[in-house]
């Protein structure tokens, strides 16, 4: 009997709310930033990429080399700094979030 009684208020609450959350999802789709395939080319394919750690001033030195031209290869701007895309590169690491 109880399970019904909260079965039936979620419908109802479901029910009432049903186009506040479709408007709801609709404004959220609409403020995802939208995936702008990067450019192609050699300019942007890593040939090769080192980590080094500097004792002495207890930092890392991220290095990375293209097959390319680095920095021939840049978004074209588009609006203001929300709506500019962006290219980089993730360095896979073990590190844990606690070890930097």
């Amino acid at each position: 009997m109880r399970l019904t009684r909260c079965l039936m208020l979620a419908l109802a609450f479901l029910a009432l709310c049903g186009p506040g959350v479709q408007a709801a999802t609709d404004a959220v789709e609409k403020l995802k930033p939208q995936m702008i395939p990067p450019p192609a080319g050699p300019d942007l394919d890593l040939a090769r990429a080192v980590v080094e750690y500097l004792p002495d001033l207890e930092l890392l030195v991220f290095e990375a080399e293209v097959a390319g031209t680095a920095g021939r290869t840049v978004p074209e701007p588009r609006g203001s700094m929300d709506g500019a895309p962006v290219l980089g590169y993730v360095f896979p690491t073990t590190l844990q979030p606690s070890d930097v």
